[in-house]
């Protein structure tokens, strides 16, 4: 177990969302790996945030989702309002500690947090990227899984992350060519990688 899991293995939500967030920052690489999303939002009068990964979560359900909870006017809201009253979607429950949202987030599901508030939201709108069954003709003497990569970047690094919920996972995107400004992945662990390079 790396330093970092230890750190966050008894440490629970605070009220303060920036002390959150900064939490959140150090135990997913939100900053580093591009496809890591965080978002600040209103609702009512106070401040959230979302984070979640790319490529897992459903679009036409999260949009719902914020639909419904922009709106809101409430200078004073809770969670547990939030879950019964304004959450449009059935798979929502609740989380205290960072460990739980960290596993959850890595999974594929959206963590919500508002300030003022010392539990957090996880919304379980998670869409796995799927191919078909076949496996990749280049590769059939490997073992393990049968995963092909596809042209779109999003889903292959969904594909990825599918198999490696690893916090030390980093997807850096760069664009190459003169004129062609192909997008390209790069992929490591951070805790192999050699920095000193």
């Amino acid at each position: 177990m790396d330093r970092t899991q230890t750190l966050i293995e008894n440490i629970r939500l605070f009220k303060d969302i920036e002390k959150n967030k900064e939490i959140i920052r150090n135990i997913l690489p939100v900053k580093e790996s591009f496809d890591i999303i965080e978002k600040n939002i209103i609702i009512g009068s106070e401040k959230a945030y979302m984070v979640f990964i790319d490529g897992f979560v459903k679009d036409d359900i999260m949009l719902r989702i914020l639909e419904a909870l922009l709106p809101i006017e409430e200078t004073e809201i809770t969670i547990g309002e939030l879950i019964h009253q304004k959450i449009p979607y059935i798979e929502v429950e609740t989380f205290t500690d960072f460990k739980l949202m960290q596993k959850m987030v890595l999974s594929g599901a959206v963590a919500l947090l508002v300030d003022g508030q010392d539990q957090g939201i996880l919304i379980d709108a998670r869409e796995y990227p799927v191919r078909s069954p076949e496996e990749p003709d280049l590769e059939k003497v490997t073992r393990g899984s049968r995963d092909g990569l596809v042209e779109t970047i999003i889903f292959n690094t969904a594909l990825i992350r599918r198999r490696l919920r690893d916090p030390n996972l980093i997807f850096e995107i760069k664009s190459i060519g003169k004129r062609s400004q192909t997008d390209v992945v790069i992929a490591y662990l951070k805790d192999f990688v050699d920095n000193k390079k």
